[in-house]
């Protein structure tokens, strides 16, 4: 009966050992991800502000000019009215 204790012990402590150090490996693990987080979001913040900046209208409107772009005339535009469907 001794030895049958002894071994439930020696069980029991092994086996909290092994839960103590995977909770300790978890958490480690959790932490390198928060951290890899914290890291994707400030990445994200400026690839979102660079493209807000790409795509301001004044960078729109710069970018069209050096292409060669410009805003039509009033006399090279034609209004279009829609079509009154038929019945």
């Amino acid at each position: 009966m001794v030895i049958f204790i002894a071994c439930f012990m020696a069980y029991a402590f092994v086996s909290a050992t092994h839960y103590h150090f995977r909770a300790l490996d978890l958490a480690f693990e959790t932490e390198q991800m928060k951290q890899k987080m914290v890291e994707l979001e400030a990445e994200k913040r400026k690839l979102v502000q660079r493209l807000a900046s790409k795509s301001a209208p004044q960078k729109l409107d710069i970018a069209a000019e050096r292409q060669g772009m410009v805003l039509p005339k009033v006399k090279q535009t034609v209004a279009v009215r829609t079509a009154v469907p038929m019945q």
